[in-house]
């Protein structure tokens, strides 16, 4: 708006009130002559007679007609109203804003980005990030920039978050997945190339939280899984002796004595602290200086055994440091072992009458002389020896092949009870009456008790000598039978000529060198001992010290 002259022509405000300029009225600009400095006297003796009031009036007129059309606040308030002026605010904090939120997010991604970068660096083929601060709106970017699939547990984008990323062209497959509302783990049940195991992402919370390790192994017991591996942020050491260095007082009692008790439930390792027993290495620290081992991995014994290697590396952008634990996924295929006598089978009437036809169409085999009905007193074409060999050999074909078919009938007649169980289940849902309510519970019973004879031999196979019937559940010996067959799987071998073997097919030829020399020892020490005492009467005696359910070492 401009301020200058009115359409009168007359001057306004502003202008009267300005400076005077140079170049204007040559009268105006010449200085009146100075005057004596009047005094009060002066002024008081003044008359009133000398002043012009017409003058004054007229001078009032002229500065009244002025402000006419000068801006007034009235129309101040209708130029830039308030809410105008607030609106106007707003925008200005809310850009001011927006510019300081882009420039920590683009910060944040680019630390992101590095960080993603420098984990594919180290060629992990599972990567663990605990304390993330991710939400939802986050994931599929994410996702994006690391390149593969990832699973996210969020709290809020300013505390906790746990995340499992996977190294692109690993073959997985992800069975089922819990998570924690507070974003503190992440529970899979996941198969790894041919090995099946429960992977647990967690991030422990600061103060003594006991709780959160509880719904952990609540999570974990849901799947019957074998092999479990647990990593993360725990923030509770479990050597307050080996893993602090400069903290003088116990943190989070609760909460390690909860860990204490996942250890023991599930028989779990630290692999790390196994491997360097008495050594003090921290992967947390302050520049105080405070150091803790709160980051590590707990394991079954099982994936410990394939273990390669485990360490603690310097971390990047972070006050922890990483951890490592390298494993085999894959273990080796499972042939078909040593054949053992299943003694299920001496309860099967037909087995036995096959048993005994065996016998005796042997004896008829080798007969010479003698009372045929009577075993002991026959003399047969071939030595003792010998002629037990060959009976051992024709009861073990006959047990295998009996065992074979015996065991795929039961398959079979289990799966033909499962779907008849699952048909009269349907026919109830849709009409039901009294009659098939009977049969589905006979069928039901049926299937009961083919499976309690299935679970005695597991009872039986898993040598748990301390067991006491209703003291463990099916589902621990189960998994007992499972991990036993584990623990008897070798990762590598050494050979007779001293050299260490880990392919499959070499650890197999050194096996048979091995077995084979065995043999040949066993051989020689049963030839002196049938040499100084009857044959049958040493393999009784041998046969009445092995131990119920035990198989001897020495070959009968």
């Amino acid at each position: 708006m401009s301020l200058g002259k009115n359409q009168a022509g007359a001057k306004t405000v502003q202008s009267l009130l300005a400076a005077k300029k140079p170049g204007g009225n040559k009268d105006q600009q010449e200085k009146p002559p100075k005057r004596d400095k009047r005094t009060h006297s002066d002024v008081s003796e003044e008359s009133i007679d000398n002043i012009d009031i017409m003058s004054i009036h007229s001078d009032l007129k002229d500065i009244k007609k002025s402000l006419q059309d000068t801006v007034i606040k009235s129309d101040l308030e209708s130029l830039v109203k308030q809410s105008d002026l607030k609106e106007l605010v707003t925008s200005i904090v809310s850009q001011l804003l927006n510019t300081l939120k882009d420039s920590i997010t683009a910060e944040s991604t680019k630390k992101r980005l590095d960080v993603f970068d420098w984990a594919r660096g180290k060629h992990a083929s599972i990567v663990c990030f605990q304390e993330t601060h991710s939400s939802k709106d986050v994931e599929k970017l994410w996702e994006e920039e690391w390149g593969n699939t990832c699973i996210f547990c969020h709290h809020n984008n300013r505390s906790a978050g746990v995340s499992i990323m996977f190294k692109k062209g690993l073959d997985f497959t992800i069975h089922d997945t819990k998570f924690d509302q507070n974003g503190r783990y992440i529970v899979i049940d996941i198969t790894l190339f041919e090995q099946r195991l429960t992977l647990v992402c967690l991030y422990g919370y600061n103060t003594d939280e006991p709780l959160l390790f509880d719904d952990i192994l609540y999570k974990i017991a849901l799947y019957a899984n074998t092999s479990i591996l647990l990593c993360g942020d725990w923030n509770v050491v479990q050597d307050c002796n080996l893993d602090t260095y400069n903290i003088f007082h116990k943190r989070n009692p609760k909460s390690r004595e909860k860990i204490e008790e996942i250890i023991e439930k599930l028989e779990l390792l630290d692999p790390w602290r196994i491997c360097l027993p008495t050594d003090k290495k921290f992967t947390w620290r302050q520049p105080s200086p405070i150091k803790s081992r709160l980051d590590y991995f707990l394991v079954t014994e099982d994936i410990y055994s394939l273990m390669k290697n485990t360490k603690i590396i310097p971390g990047y952008k972070t006050n922890h440091s990483a951890i490592v634990f390298t494993f085999s996924a894959s273990l080796a295929k499972r042939g078909k072992g040593y054949w053992k006598f299943n003694s299920q089978l001496v309860r099967d009437f037909e087995y036995v009458e096959k048993i005994k036809t065996c016998i005796k169409d042997t004896i008829s085999e080798y007969y010479l002389s003698g009372d045929i009905q009577n075993c002991l007193d026959v003399k047969l074409t071939c030595n003792d020896q010998l002629f037990f060999e060959i009976m051992k050999m024709k009861i073990r074909t006959l047990s295998i092949s009996y065992g074979i078919e015996k065991n795929r009938e039961d398959r079979e007649h289990i799966c033909k009870l499962e779907k008849e169980v699952e048909q009269l289940e349907n026919i109830m849902s849709m009409s039901p009456s009294v009659n098939v309510q009977a049969t589905l519970h006979g069928k039901k019973l049926e299937l009961e008790n083919k499976r309690e004879q299935k679970i005695e031999g597991l009872l039986l196979r898993s040598r748990a000598n301390w067991h006491e019937n209703g003291e463990k559940c099916c589902q621990y010996f189960c998994k007992l039978e499972k991990s036993n067959f584990i623990k008897k799987t070798m990762a590598e071998l050494i050979d007779n000529q001293g050299n260490t073997c880990r392919q499959q097919s070499s650890c197999n030829k050194a096996m048979d060198q091995i077995r084979r020399a065995k043999e040949d020892s066993r051989n020689v020490e049963m030839e002196e001992c049938i040499s100084t005492e009857d044959a049958v009467t040493q393999k009784l005696k041998i046969l009445q010290v092995i131990k119920s359910n035990k198989t001897s070492d020495v070959q009968v």
